[in-house]
């Protein structure tokens, strides 16, 4: 349940200066029967947030207004009459709550967040479910906080009117939003990118982000003719994001080709005399104003933004919530570079928090693969100043068996244990990419082997990595051989012989079952409660279903798939039996679900997740269709739904599918040409017995 009150910063319009932001409480507004109650997680910084507060924004304002357009957050309750979102649903906020599709008219210019209306600068705030939009699978809260104003916009300039297409040519001014975001749609769509800037070392940056061309326009006052020439038989740019105004306006104009478009995004090189508008047919080309973009506009972003993994620039400095001010007055000295975010919600660690190193361990068949994801902040900053996203991986090749594990654990047991990790990414004294401030935990994430004692752990191994992911656990990705696991170094930190297992160097504790894995991350790095309840009859029904989980559905369902698929002799009872179970289990789960969409509360917890990887293949123990696994259990089936639909589940299963690829194993972990997993086990025990005769 949503609290009545609540923390906003609003915006007097008395002081025409950033004194007149001032944090107040306020009411939770009340949810009407088509409104969302959405709380929000993030908020970012546009150039209009600047100057609003400072009296030049030139367009409609109602004062005392909430701050920011730009947001990103967690529905949590629902109007009766609302169909487009459901509790527990990931949203990112409309600029113009009222445009919904084709060209702005006057009245939905009048529902911008942030100057007529209240803005995301809040906790918590009620918005009509069409000025929602779904946050992308593939960006965390902070990264989904950018895309309101200048990522649509970008993407009305280059879509809006006259779509973009790969090979055209696309120019972008500076290292602002809109054009930083519109240098990533334009090499997404396979166009060539020439962008401009004023000094040297933001021109390395640019071309590290995919420009072709970067122009230093304080070394060249003529850079329009310069772009020109830069484009395929000299005829001139296709698509031109201009964001001068009259300062670069007359440099647009020579460098665009015939019918060519000039999308005219705002006036940060001041609002004096434009050039006479008879230039524009001079060059034949169409100059248009560009106010951001409609719902429908923002939906097609969403999908360009997952299909294609793009990820937001965002500045290495995130401000907390209690720091907005702190925020304005960096963008605005211009100390930036990227998104300006406002953590609102704890959904990433507080300044001070240790964080180290988690290791989860798993095992593979060729390769040792790190995989690091910082504390969600965006993008970072490295050593040489360029930024870098925050999911990075390498893959070190093994040389003989064994070798590149038992090395890891040897350097992992002797590195010394880390320090703070800030959220703005700096430490005293330290750069932003220094082990203090780039904490990272390491984990061994995928099975690519699999035998009859631990196709259990693969499914347990999985929802491990889901809680990380959802709790924004930085960690870091290994992989060993499946042979490995019943032998040093491996049996040192799971002297079962399973998978999978943790180490957290922060409390120096090895965990190895994964039901108590899942109890320590929520107990350890859940402070806010994210997956979890601190209400006494919530927080032991969670661990109740989670139990219900490690005894009622892993056993069963992992002996109904040996029995059902691997065993080499049919057994018809013992099928039977274990497949009955898995109906039974089902079962009590969806008369659980009956009018509910949780099985705790009113949100999605850890006892949820713990569920998800084996529901997700019922069809494979019990040897029915996939469109069957559900039959007989709407209920089941919809919950199953959500969660497979969140980023968590995504990024696990997208790792998993490539690892299995580059080492050419079939689902079950098995090489391609292996037909049981008794062969394989046979193969790996005549291995072993040629190894020992050696």
């Amino acid at each position: 349940m949503a609290p009545s009150s609540q923390k906003q910063w609003s915006v007097s319009g008395k002081d025409k200066d950033f004194d007149g932001l001032q944090l107040v409480d306020a009411p939770v507004p009340k949810v009407g029967e088509n409104d969302v109650l959405v709380k929000l997680h993030a908020a970012s910084l546009n150039y209009r947030d600047l100057i609003i507060p400072k009296g030049m924004y030139p367009f409609a304002t109602s004062f005392p207004v909430v701050p920011c357009s730009d947001g990103a957050g967690e529905v949590v309750e629902v109007g009766s009459k609302v169909s487009r979102f459901a509790k527990g649903d990931r949203v990112v906020t409309l600029f113009n709550q009222g445009h919904q599709f084709g060209p702005v008219d006057m009245a939905a210019s009048q529902t911008g967040l942030g100057g007529v209306i209240d803005g995301t600068l809040r906790q918590y705030a009620v918005l009509n479910e069409n000025g929602l939009v779904r946050a992308p699978r593939n960006l965390d809260y902070a990264e989904a906080s950018t895309l309101t104003c200048a990522a649509l916009t970008s993407w009305n300039a280059l879509y809006g009117l006259k779509p973009l297409k790969p090979g055209e040519t696309v120019l972008v001014q500076g290292t602002g939003g809109v054009s930083l975001f519109a240098l990533q749609f334009a090499k997404a769509a396979g166009a060539t990118v020439i962008a401009t800037t004023s000094s040297n070392e933001k021109a390395q940056t640019l071309k590290k982000l995919g420009a072709h061309h970067v122009i230093n326009y304080k070394e060249d006052a003529n850079w329009g003719e310069t772009a020109k020439k830069l484009t395929p038989g000299g005829e001139g740019v296709d698509h031109i994001v201009e964001v001068g105004g009259a300062g670069t306006l007359e440099q647009s104009l020579k460098a665009v080709k015939f019918e060519g478009v000039i999308s005219i995004i705002g006036f940060l090189g001041g609002a004096k005399a434009t050039p006479p508008i008879i230039e524009c047919l001079n060059s034949i080309c169409t100059a248009r104003g560009v106010y951001v973009g409609s719902r429908a506009l923002m939906e097609d972003m969403v999908r360009a933004i997952e299909a294609n993994d793009i990820h937001p620039v965002v500045d290495e400095s995130v401000f907390g919530f209690e720091k907005a001010r702190e925020a304005y007055e960096y963008q605005w000295a211009q100390k930036h570079f990227g998104k300006v975010v406002i953590r609102i919600a704890l959904d990433f660690p507080e300044e001070g928090v240790q964080l180290d190193k988690v290791v989860l361990v798993r095992w593979s068949s060729t390769h040792r693969r790190y995989h690091r994801r910082p504390p969600a902040r965006g993008s970072l900053r490295n050593a040489e100043g360029t930024s870098t996203r925050s999911k990075t991986a390498v893959t070190i090749e093994n040389g003989t068996a064994g070798e590149g594990f038992v090395a890891w654990v040897e350097r992992l047991e002797a590195e010394p244990r880390r320090g703070p990790c800030l959220n703005t990414a700096r430490d005293e004294g330290g750069s932003p990419s220094s082990p203090a401030a780039l904490a990272t935990r390491h984990g061994f994430l995928e099975p690519t082997c699999v035998g009859p004692a631990v196709e259990l752990g693969r499914r347990n191994s999985t929802v491990v990595v889901i809680v990380l992911e959802e709790l924004r656990v930085p960690y870091e990705i290994v992989s060993i051989k499946f042979e490995d696991i019943k032998s040093e170094p491996f049996i040192n930190l799971n002297p079962n012989g399973r998978a999978p297992a943790i180490k957290d160097p922060n409390t120096d504790l090895v965990l190895w079952e994964s039901g108590a894995i899942i109890s320590y991350l929520v107990e350890q790095y859940d402070p806010e409660h994210v997956i979890s309840y601190e209400t006494l009859k919530e927080k032991h029904h969670c661990n109740q279903w989670l139990q219900f989980q490690m005894s009622g559905q892993g056993p069963y369902f992992g002996q109904a798939g040996w029995f059902t698929v691997f065993h080499h002799e049919k057994l018809p009872s013992a099928i039977e039996r274990y497949c009955g179970e898995v109906k039974r289990v089902l079962g009590v789960l969806e008369k659980r679900l009956e009018g509910r969409q949780w099985l705790v509360g009113d949100k999605m917890t850890y006892a949820d997740l713990a569920w998800v990887p084996w529901n997700d293949r019922i069809d494979a123990v019990t040897s029915c269709r996939p469109e069957e696994k559900f039959e007989g259990f709407p209920g089941v089936q919809a919950w199953h739904e959500r969660m497979i639909s969140r980023p968590s589940w995504g990024k696990a299963m997208e790792t998993r599918a490539r690892l299995m690829d580059e080492q050419g194993l079939t689902w079950t972990g098995m090489p391609k040409d292996v037909k049981s997993l008794v062969e394989y086990q046979e193969i790996i025990d005549a291995k072993k017995g040629a190894g020992s005769k050696e």
